[in-house]
């Protein structure tokens, strides 16, 4: 049985002498997972479809705690073999040593020697007697890794994408109604992630605002157009004729007294190889910024613009009579240049390319120069993770701590997306 598409494949297991790919089990072999400094060893039989645990943990913060882990189990075979190393994972730490979402270890697989006999493990000196059934009460609990979580007791998966943030959710429909569990769930790894990333997600206008309310109130955009009879979903769309405009880093809508807490962005044309999207986190960009930028930023007040943000659009025919209204409802408004977010509370800064004009309290001079060397710090790589789009694919941002910027590289072709935006409050 090859495991090459098994998400515990993680790590190099080339260290191990076999590559991923090449890794299967035979009935009763053992199989190890490494969990960074620590071996944790599986027993794969065929007779017994419960889970054993054997753990020599002793007391948090004991040497014996912090010592090598061995975890045996039984299962129903080799044709269950990820099951058997879901449920393996599910139990690698007892309840009073889940670690935190930010700080899971990485994994990797290598298939040992099969055993003859599967009970032979009880008689090894690496091993104590399995633990009952009945103490395995890690399932319902959240296991937390670098590279991946699972949610216990759902099929959902949140899978890390990218080191500064972002992570793809795996085993979940947004065409259903979602109960308040996976909601919070889902609220959690937003904060935790930044941005999420769902697949093949074929939801229909009145799906996606139903799962957009599950979060908040909806925002319209002032700027763009809207789908016909849903005025809350926005159409964001460019092809030969409609270039795309959007070509700076942004957080969406700073020109609003309460900018949106998030947007989920459902991809409905997508030209082949093209047309990615970047987002940034704002907390890694501020706190890698060096000390003598961030000191004259602190307790800083910035202007946010509609007009600045919607230039290109106004200076065409007819734009200011297109948007005369929206420039109205958005006078300039001014948020903090680096923000507390609402629910972690986090830092980051906000201030973004596209709205924002000035930092108040300097020459406008020197406010130029400070913005542009803020601008040019925050995209750097280290901050970023890489979206690339397929049809039916969403993204779902914390517009609180990210920004984003599509990659122009697929005009003339047409590239369709269709967002809905959640309401904020005003950032403190």
């Amino acid at each position: 049985m090859m495991l090459e598409d098994h998400p515990h494949h993680l790590a190099d297991t080339r260290r191990f002498g076999r590559t991923a790919n090449e890794i299967g089990c035979e009935p009763h072999g053992r199989v190890l997972l490494k969990f960074d400094d620590r071996d944790h060893i599986g027993q794969l039989g065929t007779g017994h479809p419960r889970l054993m645990i054997d753990g020599k943990s002793g007391q948090p913060g004991t040497p014996r705690h912090r010592a090598r882990h061995q975890f045996v189990a039984a299962a129903i075979g080799t044709d269950r073999l990820r099951r058997v190393l879901d449920a393996l994972a599910r139990s690698a730490m007892q309840k009073n040593q889940l670690a935190p979402l930010a700080a899971l270890p990485e994994r990797a697989i290598e298939v040992i020697e099969p055993r003859e006999n599967p009970k032979r493990h009880r008689h090894d000196a690496d091993h104590r007697r399995p633990m009952r059934r009945g103490k395995a009460a890690l399932r319902q609990r959240l296991v937390a890794s670098r590279r991946r979580n699972v949610l216990e007791g759902s099929a959902m998966e949140i899978v890390r994408a990218g080191a500064a943030l972002g992570a793809e959710v795996r085993g979940i429909d947004l065409r259903q109604p979602l109960d308040d569990d996976t909601v919070h769930s889902l609220q959690a790894a937003l904060v935790e992630h930044q941005v999420l990333f769902f697949r093949g997600q074929a939801i229909d206008h009145r799906q996606h605002l139903a799962f957009a309310r599950r979060f908040g109130p909806i925002q319209t955009h002032p700027g763009y157009p809207h789908a016909e009879g849903f005025p809350e979903v926005t159409i964001l769309e460019s092809d030969r004729d409609h270039p795309s405009k959007i070509e700076k880093w942004h957080t969406d809508m700073t020109f609003r007294q309460h900018p949106p807490l998030g947007s989920i962005l459902h991809a409905i044309v997508i030209p082949d190889g093209h047309g990615d999207t970047l987002w940034m986190s704002l907390f890694a960009a501020l706190d890698a910024l060096p000390a003598n930028l961030r000191e004259q930023l602190e307790g800083r007040l910035a202007e946010h613009s509609f007009e600045h943000g919607f230039r290109e659009s106004l200076a065409e025919a007819g734009g200011r009579e297109r948007l005369a209204q929206a420039l109205l409802d958005n006078p300039p408004v001014q948020h903090p240049v680096i923000r507390t977010h609402p629910i972690s509370g986090r830092r980051g800064l906000f201030i973004n390319s596209l709205f924002t004009t000035r930092i108040l309290g300097l020459e406008q001079t020197q406010s130029d120069e400070l913005l542009a060397l803020i601008f040019e710090h925050i995209e750097r790589p280290e901050f970023q993770v890489r979206f690339r789009w397929q049809e039916d694919s969403i993204a779902f941002w914390d517009n609180r701590s990210t920004q984003h910027v599509p990659v122009n590289d697929w005009w003339p072709e047409r590239r369709r997306h269709e967002r809905v935006t959640i309401d904020g409050d005003r950032p403190f």
